[in-house]
């Protein structure tokens, strides 16, 4: 099916109404830890059912680092609706286990207050730090917590830069996984500049990308 990568102003107007959806309120390490939370589950999933199956976890309380500990078969049997689930439950584990240790949401939460001049560092920490949160992943983390200049580079965006000209690898999440760390800072120094051609933040321009193509804008129709 040949797509329509042009973007108009309806789109941008989605990718506002997506970005206001995603971010979390209040910012504290509760709401923060499940923005991690959803942000493991949703890897390399679609949206509608990383929504579900994250409103689940919610549903049977299972949105704490204790609650996640202590009802582990519960959380396998929930994980079993997603892609990859064994290794998403050892993720979600694990990052259960990490999150009361680490100092990075208080950072974070330090950095907002200051302006948010340490977006791309804090972020690069939780990608390399925090278990089952890929650079992906946790540039989402950071645009729920408010920030716009990282960019979450899914399939979408790599197909967006493919259709443009550039040489970028599509995973298929089977025999070829996301671009890694180099790829991924070279992907997203791409989008920034075109973001700035739209005179858009990163993360909006990616948001209007992913909505005008993603079930999160078919649902809506």
């Amino acid at each position: 099916m040949k797509r329509d990568w042009n973007l108009t102003e309806e789109d941008f107007k989605n990718a506002q109404i997506l970005y206001e959806e995603e971010k979390i309120y209040p910012i504290n390490e509760e709401t923060m830890f499940r923005a991690g939370l959803y942000c493991i589950l949703s890897a390399a999933e679609k949206y509608s059912k990383s929504r579900f199956v994250y409103q689940m976890f919610h549903m049977h309380m299972l949105d704490t680092p204790s609650r996640i500990i202590s009802n582990r078969e519960k959380m396998k049997e929930l994980v079993k609706k997603l892609r990859f689930p064994n290794m998403k439950e050892k993720h979600v584990y694990k990052f259960a286990l990490w999150w009361p240790k680490t100092s990075i949401p208080s950072k974070i939460i330090e950095d907002i207050k200051h302006g948010r001049k340490n977006e791309f560092n804090l972020r690069n920490r939780l990608a390399e730090e925090a278990p089952g949160m890929s650079y992906k992943s946790s540039s989402l983390f950071m645009i729920k917590c408010g920030y716009e200049n990282v960019v979450p580079i899914d399939l979408w965006m790599l197909r967006f830069l493919s259709h443009i000209g550039y040489e970028v690898e599509i995973p298929d999440y089977k025999t070829r996984s996301g671009p890694k760390k180099k790829e991924y800072l070279e992907y997203e120094k791409l989008i920034s500049e075109i973001a700035r051609s739209y005179n858009v933040s990163p993360a909006l321009f990616q948001f209007a990308v992913w909505s005008k193509h993603s079930t999160w804008n078919r649902k809506r129709i």
